[in-house]
């Protein structure tokens, strides 16, 4: 029996696991991308046994793996209390950070709680957020894999979101 690539497998199923992990985190694309990368860590450590199985098996298998993986993330992240799952940067009275930026206070008010994040998690967040380059090209860059990016940027947004909800006080006095 010809074993299959697994390189060819991912490229092959990808879009539908990513439809699947999109639909089990609400849409959340950060947490989407880290429950992926997480159940490919998963299917590369015991692909030779998935190998084995006849193709329509293989998928479903790794489609349920996917499935779990996102499942996963979404428990640790309710036992963390992140209650609002999603990609934006929230103050806790729910305003949108795009109307803080709106005012040179409120952006320097932004920049102070980027500043407060660990080096590594800033620094990707800022390559991403401020420099604007992709996740492949932060990757490149800093030696790291795109699934690290990717991490690195969802956990860097709960961790500003957390910041910022420290400062909502502060958030008010600049949101008209």
């Amino acid at each position: 029996m010809n074993r299959p690539s697994l390189g060819l497998f991912y490229e092959q199923n990808k879009s539908h696991f990513l439809q699947i992990v999109y639909k089990v985190t609400g849409g959340n694309q950060a947490m989407a991308e880290d429950a992926l990368h997480n159940a490919f860590l998963v299917i590369i450590k015991y692909w030779n046994q998935l190998a084995q199985l006849p193709s329509h098996n293989r998928a479903s298998r790794c489609a349920i793996i996917v499935k779990n993986k996102a499942i996963d993330l979404l428990r640790e992240a309710k036992r963390k209390g992140y209650s609002e799952l999603n990609d934006g940067l929230y103050c806790s009275d729910s305003a949108d950070v795009s109307a803080i930026i709106a005012s040179r206070t409120g952006h320097e008010m932004l920049l102070k709680c980027i500043s407060k994040l660990p080096e590594k998690y800033r620094a990707v967040f800022e390559l991403r957020f401020v420099k604007g380059l992709s996740n492949n090209e932060i990757a490149n860059l800093l030696g790291i894999t795109t699934g690290a990016v990717s991490t690195r940027l969802y956990r860097a947004r709960l961790m500003l979101q957390d910041i910022l909800g420290n400062e909502a006080s502060v958030c008010k006095d600049y949101i008209d």
